[in-house]
């Protein structure tokens, strides 16, 4: 469902039979060993929005960040895909791409897109490129499934973390 790998038993007969070229590419480096996955695959359990966190905590306009999860994803000016799977039918998460850098304008640049469960296609306009983050934010995360996330054509840029070292 987040088309990491292929069912078992698919051949390369069957993948010559993919009409769209992008997934048919896919398909073909997945078979040959050559797609890597790695960083590019997560999941994001759902966290209380920052606005409900001020709210419980009586500090009415005091957020915590917006862009609670970091992804190491580098997106580029361009289309890109997204697929997501683990949703309820008619749950949506966010995704903020964040140009920290954005040119001669004031501040950074900020892009947000809903991703839903199967293949979502963003179109990102910025000139300057952006780091991805997935925003799965609830009032209440009482039963809230976890978000699996696999950007297929993004850059893979890394993150610093406690839990990885700079080779990772």
């Amino acid at each position: 469902d987040l088309m990491t790998t292929l069912k078992s038993g698919i051949t390369m007969a069957n993948i010559d039979t993919i009409s769209n070229p992008f997934i048919h590419n896919l398909a073909l480096q997945i078979y040959n060993g050559t797609y890597q996955v790695g960083a590019r695959a997560n999941s994001y359990r759902c966290v209380t929005s920052p606005e409900a966190q001020a709210e419980r905590w009586t500090s009415p306009g005091k957020y915590y960040d917006h862009n609670a999860g970091i992804t190491g994803i580098n997106i580029t000016k361009g289309s890109h895909v997204v697929a997501v799977s683990g949703l309820k039918s008619d749950q949506s998460i966010g995704l903020r791409v964040m140009a920290w850098y954005n040119g001669d304008k004031q501040g950074p640049g900020e892009m947000n897109y809903s991703l839903h469960n199967g293949l979502n296609v963003i179109k990102y306009t910025n000139s300057y490129d952006g780091l991805a983050y997935i925003t799965n934010f609830a009032s209440d995360t009482t039963g809230m499934p976890v978000a699996k996330v696999h950007f297929i054509n993004g850059d893979v840029q890394g993150y610093l973390s406690s839990d990885k070292t700079n080779d990772d």
